[in-house]
C-alpha cells in the first residue's frame, strides 16, 4: 500500500480495465492526485506482475509524439472550450493537447507537463508527475509542491508524452459535446502494453464498448 502522506488534501482513486481488454499483468492501479494552484500533482501507482509489461526505457526528457503505442499514463482536462490530453511516460517524454471538443481540432497544447520519478519493482511500478492547468505556466520545475513519499524511492526519471487509444479516431455518433458539461471536470487513465504484445485500457469510466479516454462521460472527477 500507499507510505502515508501529510497532505489532508491528497485524493485517491482506483482505475479499472475496459470490459474488452485481454487479461493484464496489473491487478490494481490507482492514482493519487492534488492541485497545487495552476498545477496537479499526480502518483500512478500500477501493482501485479511487473516483469511482464513492457516498461519504455529512459530517453532525454520532453516533449514526443505516440508516446500513447506503448504503457503510458494519461490525464484529460476540461477547458473553457474544449478539454487537453496529457501523456506521461515512464521514458521520461511527455506530451500535451488541446481538442476544440470530441476528437476536434488536436493540435499541441500550450500547457507542460513534468515526471518527478519513474519507479518499478517485480510488483509494482509507480510515476508521479505534475501537470499544468494553465498555459501560461513555463516550467513546472519551479512549483512549490515537491515530490511526495514514494514506496519504491528512486530518483527522477524525466518529462512524459503521448494520446489516448483510438486516438486519431473518426468522431462517434450520439458523443456529447464538451460545451454541455458543467464545472471543471477531469479524467485519468492508463494504456498498459504487455509482453505478448497485448494492450490493457484502464479509465475511472469507459462509457463505450471500445476503450475511447476522449470520450466526455469518461471526465468524472471534479477538479479539486
Amino acid at each position: 500500500m500507499f507510505e502515508p502522506t501529510d497532505s489532508p488534501t491528497m485524493l485517491e482513486v482506483r482505475l479499472k480495465p475496459h470490459p474488452a481488454s485481454p487479461e493484464s499483468p496489473i491487478d490494481t492501479l490507482t492514482v493519487l492526485f492534488e492541485r497545487d494552484g495552476l498545477a496537479l500533482w499526480l502518483r500512478f501507482v500500477a501493482e501485479g506482475q511487473m516483469p511482464e509489461v513492457v516498461w519504455p526505457g529512459p530517453v532525454e526528457p520532453g516533449r514526443a509524439d505516440d508516446l500513447w503505442r506503448h504503457s503510458c499514463f494519461e490525464a484529460f482536462v476540461q477547458a473553457d472550450d474544449g478539454y487537453v490530453e496529457y501523456n506521461l511516460s515512464p521514458s521520461g517524454q511527455w506530451a500535451t493537447y488541446r481538442f476544440d471538443d470530441y476528437r476536434k481540432g488536436m493540435r499541441a497544447a500550450d500547457q507542460g507537463a513534468e515526471i518527478m520519478t519513474f519507479e518499478v519493482s517485480p510488483d509494482r511500478a509507480e510515476l508521479t508527475g505534475r501537470i499544468a492547468l494553465d498555459k501560461g505556466i513555463p516550467s513546472l520545475r519551479s512549483s512549490r509542491r515537491k515530490p511526495g513519499p514514494s514506496a519504491l524511492g528512486a530518483p527522477a526519471s524525466g518529462e512524459s508524452s503521448g494520446g489516448g487509444p483510438g486516438q486519431g479516431a473518426p468522431q462517434q455518433n450520439g458523443v456529447p459535446a464538451f460545451a454541455g458539461m458543467s464545472g471543471k471536470k477531469v479524467g485519468l487513465s492508463a494504456v498498459i502494453e504487455a509482453i505478448d504484445g497485448t494492450f490493457s485500457y484502464w479509465a475511472l469510466a469507459h462509457p463505450s464498448d471500445k476503450p475511447d479516454f476522449h470520450h466526455p462521460d469518461s471526465f468524472v472527477l471534479e477538479l479539486p
